[in-house]
């Protein structure tokens, strides 16, 4: 709310006609890579976003990166979307399948952010970079990165390497799953240790089998349980290296709160109102209005982002993503092995 105070008081009529403008751009950006990205599950929508953001941040609106409207979308719009994604996860579903799959994916996900730490410190990176690497995800990095305090370059610069590595393990993980006669659950948890973005698992998932899809997809929902513990812990960190005295109240961003408190109200309705086709409406819609935030917040990102800084640090960057890949496939593989 404070947010939209200081937006609506600095607004002139020319500067209303201005900052106008550029809320058209946000939504029509958003709009147009949500509507390209469903011509191929190889395109992320939120990549294409934020490499517009950043395209014309860095030349035709320049000048418009301190801008009102910027702020509030690239923050408000964000912290709502990831509040909708909590409507994706159904603990009751996830329970159903045992408390391994709950073991699995906390592993999963502490050994990824360790492991990408201990990377990205020998690869030189900064600490804030390799933690949002290792969180992983389109929707999770951003959340992440703002409770770590990385700045908007490593925020973009995550995106993109773990866009890039993932497509070159698309290619190489399920050639790897069929020769080594990998069974339903063993690929399905590889697949799932590795990708962050839904369009590479559901592809790489499904070249082998249905049963394995399924698996993948449920494992998937599963991670997003580690995700706002995981942001909450790193933030808490992050906020004591730095001499912050936080209190307990601001320890845990808001947007957590609301993911969590959503996650739960939607459990509860699912379970009242099993296969309830307005509920089922409710979720998709929810799951959908979710993506198109987090693009819009995308867009607004992406004008921050200085290409030239971008670029040089990307190449270690994508050795990082791929190093931590590779590692986690097997303690994935391990993990399943050991679990199932």
């Amino acid at each position: 709310m404070e947010l939209v105070r200081s937006y609506l008081g600095s607004l002139t009529n020319r500067r209303l006609i201005s900052e106008g403008g550029l809320f058209v751009f946000f939504i029509a950006t958003a709009l147009v890579c949500s509507k390209l990205s469903g011509y191929s599950m190889f395109l992320s929508s939120t990549l294409l976003c934020i490499v517009v953001g950043m395209a014309a941040g860095n030349t035709f609106l320049k000048d418009a990166e301190a801008s009102a409207v910027q702020r509030f979308v690239g923050k408000t719009c964000l912290d709502l979307g990831v509040i909708l994604l909590g409507a994706k996860l159904n603990f009751i579903e996830i329970l159903g399948f045992g408390s391994s799959v709950i073991l699995f994916v906390i592993l999963i996900g502490l050994t990824n952010v360790v492991i990408s730490m201990v990377t990205g410190k020998i690869m030189g990176l900064s600490k804030t970079q390799s933690a949002i690497l290792g969180v992983g995800g389109m929707s999770c990095i951003v959340p992440a990165g703002e409770a770590v305090g990385s700045t908007k370059e490593e925020v973009g610069t995550a995106i993109g390497a773990i866009n890039f590595s993932e497509t070159i393990f698309l290619f190489i993980l399920p050639t790897v799953a069929a020769a080594m006669n990998f069974t339903h659950m063993e690929s399905a948890g590889i697949f799932t240790g590795v990708f962050h973005i839904m369009g590479y698992l559901v592809a790489s998932s499904s070249s082998i089998s249905q049963e394995v899809l399924n698996y993948a997809v449920v494992i998937k929902m599963a991670r997003l349980l580690t995700f706002a513990p995981i942001v909450m812990v790193l933030g808490m960190v992050f906020k004591k290296n730095s001499g912050e005295m936080a209190s307990a109240k601001t320890k845990v961003p808001p947007f957590i709160k609301g993911f969590i408190i959503t996650s739960v109200v939607f459990t509860g309705i699912s379970w009242l109102s099993p296969g309830n086709p307005v509920v089922l409406d409710t979720i998709n819609h929810s799951s959908t209005t979710s993506t198109f935030l987090i693009n819009a917040a995308m867009v607004a990102i992406g004008m921050k982002i200085n290409i030239k800084s971008l670029l040089k640090k990307a190449p270690k960057v994508i050795i990082c993503v791929g190093v931590t890949a590779l590692i986690q496939m097997m303690i994935a593989l391990g993990a399943v092995k050991v679990l199932f």
